[in-house]
């Protein structure tokens, strides 16, 4: 039954439902570096003490600093898997950069999700979020399908909300033309 639940709460989908560019600062002051412009459900990721797939804990500090993607995924959602090596070459492309991604699985089966990294390879870290937890980050996003892509800035606000893998790339392009371009001034 709870796997059924969850087939109906997560069901793929392969674009996103949602606008997703709305500016977060005011005109009356402009930014004064690269900015990304988001619909918002919440401003900031709850705290992200979820366990990796090497067992340790993943940080929130750790992201401080980094424009992070965070990949809602899941073993058995075939659009998510098909993305992976797209989602590899943005991270070959960009980590050098600031840029991070956090893979955050809806699976049910630590043993299904454990084994999807390790099939396609995922270097950035991984969590697995139950849907059917307490506390859920997917729960706090409204996350009802997968995949989804959230983008944070640097200090870790949500600047992008339910992203097509296209516009993540053409947002992280955007961004970073724009702050390589401001380095060089």
């Amino acid at each position: 039954m709870l796997c059924c639940l969850g087939l109906i709460l997560f069901s793929c989908e392969s674009s996103s439902t949602e606008p997703s560019d709305q500016a977060l600062h005011s005109p009356e002051t402009p930014p004064t570096k690269p900015q990304l412009s988001a619909t918002v459900l919440k401003t900031q990721l709850p705290s992200l003490m979820l366990k990796q797939a090497d067992g340790h804990y993943l940080h929130p500090d750790s992201l401080f600093g980094k424009v992070v993607l965070v990949d809602f995924w899941a073993s058995w959602c075939r659009p998510c898997r098909e993305a992976q090596p797209e989602l590899k070459i943005l991270y070959e492309q960009y980590t050098n950069q600031g840029f991070e991604i956090v893979g955050v699985s809806v699976d049910q089966s630590k043993k299904a999700w454990l084994s999807a990294v390790k099939e396609d390879g995922l270097a950035w870290p991984q969590v697995i979020d139950s849907p059917q937890k307490e506390s859920s980050i997917a729960q706090e996003f409204e996350i009802n399908f997968v995949p989804v892509y959230l983008l944070l800035d640097k200090e870790g606000n949500l600047i992008k909300n339910r992203l097509t893998l296209a516009e993540v790339k053409t947002s992280l392009a955007q961004y970073f033309q724009a702050a390589s371009s401001q380095t060089i001034l």
